[in-house]
């Protein structure tokens, strides 16, 4: 081998040891600085106003447009109003219950449905994967559904499989797009069972690292429901000219199958109103308040109770012991 062709040979090894340990260094600042920074953002929405709407078009046809939703998050609490059919809607939530309730005109109202939330107090965090809907902190799920700077799809939320342990991070390089710094993250995910509510199998994504991480696009393979046909899926999210630490989405646009299906979800986010308490409540709207409303009543019953048993134990002790010491004297 001739001089010039070790010397080239020594110099492309190199090269490929330091793209090598300056992919696994990226990929190490990936893992650690990405998950608080989704932590913080999922933070940061717990007191907004927004509102948004969907468009889906399949097969080129003329899209559907759902009805503009309304959602002021208080979180714990959170109300969402909109319209549909010709009825005008509230689906709410406070610390107590979830509930819906449905009017003619406005002014009176109906109720739909009320569930007991009052057992569902965990800390705010991403869903994990393979818990069911049912199980879930609707708190939670409503807060989370608004971070869809940090979805695949209406359902799946990257960081929540990002901790899963059969997530791995193949590759991660820093590119420059439009003056803004990127990484592109490519991954897999491999389960050892298929579940068809959680298909996410492998892709690349790219990620905004000075604004918390959030993702810019992404494209990446399902599986369908029979857990053998490959789903491509292409993800773009559109912040405008925002720069900002927790940049809010203008629009999130969904395109599966080179474009056979389209979802396009639109945004527009509002100063924080002035919104009474009340309105998280069905009194508000006129409905009786649902017995299991009143849940802490019943803890406040076991509470008493328990300190009644414990005063008529030490009345027993006391009456024992005087017993004890008559006979002793």
């Amino acid at each position: 081998m001739k001089y010039h062709h070790l010397f080239f040979a020594v110099l492309f090894f190199l090269f490929g040891v330091h793209r090598l340990l300056s992919d696994e260094a990226l990929i190490s600042t990936v893992k650690e600085e990405a998950p608080p920074a989704w932590a913080r953002y999922l933070e940061s929405l717990k007191e907004v106003d927004v509102s948004y709407y969907y468009e889906t078009r399949e097969n080129n046809e003329e899209p559907e447009v759902s009805p503009v939703y309304n959602v002021y998050n208080r979180y714990p609490s959170s109300l969402n109003k909109y319209e549909r059919n010709g009825k005008y809607l509230v689906s709410g939530l406070n610390k107590r219950y979830d509930f819906l309730v449905s009017s003619a005109d406005g002014n009176v109202w109906e109720l739909v449905d009320a569930k007991d939330q009052s057992q569902k107090h965990v800390p705010l965090d991403f869903p994990q994967i393979g818990v069911p809907r049912s199980e879930l902190c609707v708190a939670n799920w409503n807060t989370s559904q608004l971070a869809a700077a940090l979805k695949l799809n209406l359902r799946v939320w990257f960081p929540s499989y990002f901790r899963e342990a059969e997530f791995t991070v193949l590759e991660a390089e820093e590119v420059t797009e439009e003056g803004k710094r990127l990484v592109r993250v490519k991954f897999q995910y491999e389960p050892e069972v298929f579940d068809n509510e959680y298909p996410l199998r492998s892709g690349e994504v790219f990620l905004l690292p000075d604004s918390s991480w959030v993702i810019k696009r992404a494209d990446y393979i399902s599986l369908d429901v029979d857990g053998e046909t490959p789903v491509h899926c292409h993800v773009d999210i559109d912040y405008g000219d925002s720069s900002d630490v927790f940049p809010r989405p203008l629009s999130f646009t969904l395109k599966i199958d080179e474009g056979q299906f389209c979802e396009k979800k639109v945004y527009t986010w509002k100063d924080l109103s002035k919104i009474s308490s009340k309105e998280f409540t069905l009194s508000y709207y006129g409905i009786k308040e649902p017995d299991f409303g009143d849940g802490h009543l019943s803890r406040l019953s076991y509470i008493v109770i328990f300190i009644g048993f414990v005063l008529f134990a030490v009345s027993l002790f006391k009456a024992y012991r005087k017993r004890k010491l008559g006979k002793e004297a």
